[in-house]
């Protein structure tokens, strides 16, 4: 009985780990994608993702085409008049702080959007560069 509980143990940790197993290969897969900036960057986690996490996932991974990673950074780089657009609506609502907030407050929060909004590449490095001296210069 002993070996019989020892072999079932080892069975259920084994199988407990196949179920987790697939979720990590599938977050790793998911921030792969985000990543990436070429078709040969995914081959590796999308065989993985394949064969361990999603058939189809991992087949559509393998299918992603480098044109469709770069898409939305082309995308900005082709439509300059769109983005000069949203940073000079941007510019309008970072300069001035609402009138229930405090300088400070306001200006910390302002950067804290700026950052974020740098990060998610809505604006580029100058025009965060130009908000965020605008805003320092009211403290």
């Amino acid at each position: 009985m002993k070996t019989a509980a020892k072999v079932f143990i080892w069975i259920g940790l084994i199988g407990g780990a196949l179920f987790i197993f697939p979720l990590i290969i599938g977050i790793f897969a998911l921030n792969k994608i985000d990543t990436a900036t070429s078709k040969n960057d995914l081959v590796g986690m999308g065989v993985a993702t394949l064969l361990l996490c999603s058939t189809l996932g991992g087949i559509f991974m393998l299918l992603i085409t480098d044109e469709e990673l770069n898409n939305t950074y082309t995308n900005k780089k082709q439509n300059p008049q769109n983005n000069q657009q949203s940073s000079e609506n941007t510019t309008n609502s970072f300069v001035k702080p609402t009138p229930t907030q405090s300088r400070a407050e306001s200006a910390m929060d302002r950067l804290v959007k700026l950052s974020k909004m740098k990060e998610e590449n809505l604006i580029t490095e100058e025009e965060y560069k130009q908000l965020k001296q605008e805003v320092l210069k009211e403290i």
